[in-house]
C-alpha cells in the first residue's frame, strides 16, 4: 500500500513538472539597459524632473564609461517609451517629459494600425471613457469651475469661422483633454490624451475632417455641468461622438487603403 501511495505521489509532482522549455539561461543585461535603468532612477526619485535636460552624450558616455553609441542607444529607447524628447538644433537634446503618455499612445496607435480592434471599438471605448469622465467631473467639480473653459471654445468658434482646419482640431483635442483633467483621475486623462493622439493622427492621414458642430455642442456640455444637468451632458456628449464617427469612418473608407484600419495613424 506504502508503495502504490508512493508511485501515486511521485506521479503527481511529475505532471506537476514544467517542461524544461520554460526555463531559460539568465542573460545579463545590455549596457544600453543599464543606463536606461539608471536615468529612470533618477527620474523616479526626483533627481530629473520633467523639462530637464540630460547632460549631452558624449558627458553621458563618459560618466558610465561606455560608448556614445549605447548612450544614442539607450536615449532613443527612453524616448520609444515616451520618458524623454529628443530635440535637434542648437538648443536640441535629450529632455525630461511630463509624463510617459507617448508609450500608452503608441500602443493604442498600434492596436489600430495592425487590425487589432477597428475603427469604431476604438472610438466606442473612447465615448465609454468620455462619458465616466464627465460624470466624474460632475461629482469632484464645483459647477462654476467649468465656465474655465469657455474661452476656449470661443477660439474653436473663431478657428472654424476662419476655416483653420489644422489649428481647430488642435484646440479641439485640447479642450476634450482639458476637461477630461476636471474629472480629478489622472489615469482618466492619460487614457484622453492618449486616444485624442490616436484621433489626431487618424484624421492628419486621411485628410480634413468636416467642421463638425463641435462647438455648439462644447457649449452644451458645459452648460449642463454648470446646471447640474449630468445627463443631458452625457447625451449631448454620446451625439458628437457617434457623429464625429460616422465621419471618420466616411474617411477611411474613402482613404481606400486596402488595410482598412491598418498603417492608418502611422505617418501621423
Amino acid at each position: 500500500m506504502t508503495s502504490e501511495k508512493s508511485s501515486t505521489d511521485e506521479k503527481k509532482r511529475t505532471k506537476r513538472a514544467p517542461p524544461a522549455g520554460k526555463y531559460k539561461p539568465i542573460k545579463t543585461r545590455r549596457i544600453f539597459e543599464e543606463i536606461c535603468a539608471s536615468i529612470r532612477s533618477q527620474m523616479i526619485a526626483g533627481e530629473l524632473n520633467p523639462g530637464d535636460r540630460l547632460p549631452p552624450e558624449r558627458e553621458l558616455a563618459d560618466m558610465f564609461a561606455v560608448s556614445r553609441t549605447a548612450v544614442r542607444e539607450a536615449l532613443r529607447s527612453l524616448e520609444m517609451f515616451g520618458l524623454i524628447d529628443l530635440r535637434k538644433g542648437s538648443r536640441g537634446g535629450a529632455f525630461v517629459v511630463e509624463s510617459g503618455i507617448g508609450v500608452i499612445s503608441q500602443s493604442f496607435r498600434d492596436m489600430v494600425d495592425f487590425g487589432r480592434v477597428s475603427l469604431e471599438t476604438f472610438m466606442d471605448a473612447r465615448r465609454m471613457i468620455g462619458e465616466v469622465a464627465i460624470r466624474a467631473a460632475a461629482k469632484r467639480t464645483d459647477p462654476g469651475d467649468f465656465g474655465k473653459l469657455i474661452p476656449k471654445i470661443a477660439v474653436i468658434e473663431a478657428l472654424t469661422d476662419d476655416g483653420n482646419v489644422p489649428e481647430r482640431r488642435e484646440r479641439i483635442v485640447d479642450f476634450t483633454n482639458e476637461l477630461a483633467e476636471f474629472a480629478g483621475n489622472e489615469v482618466f486623462s492619460a487614457i484622453t490624451v492618449a486616444m485624442s493622439e490616436v484621433i489626431r493622427a487618424y484624421s492628419k492621414v486621411t485628410g480634413p475632417v468636416p467642421l463638425l458642430p463641435i462647438a455648439p455642442a462644447f457649449r452644451e456640455i458645459l452648460t449642463a455641468l454648470k446646471q447640474g444637468d449630468v445627463e443631458e451632458a452625457v447625451r449631448v456628449h454620446n451625439e458628437i461622438s457617434d457623429i464625429s464617427l460616422e465621419h471618420l469612418v466616411r474617411l477611411r473608407d474613402e482613404f481606400g487603403h486596402p488595410a482598412g484600419n491598418r498603417y492608418m495613424t502611422r505617418n501621423g
